[in-house]
This record gives C-alpha cells, sequence and structure tokens, in this order.
C-alpha cells in the first residue's frame, strides 16, 4: 500500500484543479451546488485508502475546501467499511442505500483485495468515476475491473443515475471528461505508473 498512496495522492493533486472546475448541475437534474442550509457543495475531495491485511494501515488526504470536514470524513469511511463488510463486492456503489447515507465512491483494488480506496465530496458518481479513473491510471484496477465498475448499465448505476436524474448520455459525457482530466494529469505527474 506504501508505494502506491504517493502516486494516487500526486494523481489527484494533479487533477484536482479541472475537477473542481465542472459544472455538476449539467450532469443531473437532482444535482445542486448548495445544501438545505446554503453551505457550497462539491468545493473539495477527501480521499482515503485502507488496508485491512497483514500490513494494515490507512492514509487520508483532503484537497479543495470540504465545508464540513467532520461529515466527509465519516462518508469516506462507511464507503471502505461497506466493502470490508462484503469482500465480494468491488465497489460501495453496489452496495449504496442513500437512505441510511451509504454512497458510491468506494473502490476495491484489483491488485490487492484487501487495500479499499474511496473518495467523497463529489456528487455521489463523480465520486466513483474519479476513484475508479485514478485507480486504474496507478495500476490499482485491471481494465476489466475498471471497465465492470464504471458500466452504465449495472443496477447500481442505474439506481445511481435515477436518482439525481442523470441520462445514460450525461453519465457517458461525465465518465469521457473524468478520463480525460485524469489521463491530462497523468502527463504532467511526476510519477511514473
Amino acid at each position: 500500500m506504501k508505494s502506491s498512496v504517493p502516486q494516487f495522492n500526486k494523481l489527484l493533486q494533479e487533477a484536482w484543479p479541472a475537477i473542481s472546475t465542472i459544472g455538476w448541475a449539467s450532469f443531473g437534474k437532482n444535482i445542486v451546488a448548495y445544501d438545505d442550509n446554503g453551505v457550497p457543495k462539491h468545493t473539495g475531495v477527501l480521499s482515503h485508502v485502507v488496508s485491512d491485511g497483514p500490513s494494515m494501515g490507512c492514509n487520508t488526504q483532503a484537497l479543495g475546501f470540504l465545508p464540513r470536514p467532520e461529515t466527509s470524513a465519516k462518508i469516506v469511511v462507511i464507503k471502505v467499511r461497506l466493502l470490508l463488510a462484503s469482500p465480494k463486492c468491488k465497489a460501495s456503489m453496489e452496495l449504496r442505500n442513500p437512505s441510511v447515507n451509504e454512497w458510491g465512491g468506494g473502490i476495491r483494488s484489483s491488485v490487492n483485495p484487501e487495500e479499499i480506496w474511496a473518495l467523497t465530496g463529489l456528487p455521489e458518481i463523480g465520486d466513483h468515476l474519479l476513484c475508479a479513473q485514478v485507480m486504474r491510471e496507478c495500476e490499482l484496477l485491471t481494465k476489466g475491473d475498471w471497465e465492470l465498475i464504471t458500466d452504465a448499465n449495472t443496477i447500481h448505476m442505474i439506481a445511481a443515475r435515477e436518482f439525481v436524474g442523470m441520462s445514460i448520455d450525461q453519465y457517458m459525457a461525465l465518465k469521457k471528461l473524468i478520463f480525460n482530466i485524469v489521463s491530462d494529469a497523468l502527463t504532467v505527474s511526476k510519477f511514473s505508473y
């Protein structure tokens, strides 16, 4: 895990300026810029990785402005815990339950299944796609797992898209946008993957 964390964090840092400019409301009719109290949303991201194996450890990094850091910390850990409790699942998106504040955005590594990465702070699908793309570029996800996890037509992704009123075309545009942002960030990153 130790060698993967700097790569993941560096690539996420390189991608953040472009990610922070995404107009999320254009990717779903139910995605709003402010919470019910008028506090801005989607202005920062919190990453978290944990390994539950023999070399147990964790790492957390914040980028941008997190208006409710304690809430973000709880949510990102819930995403990890969902996967720790369900070893056969690849992504917390498969276990999402908005009624009890359980969301997509946590992903199990293809390389080491005891290693789980998670993001929070963006809309749920943004967390999920960004985490998957950064993991893919850091070679933490195989191409097959990345394709499965980011498939727009899985039951869990259909439910997540419907939750925010995101069409399949909007999903594919967001997936491509995040892919391009992370790919561009990789070219300026100092790490070789």
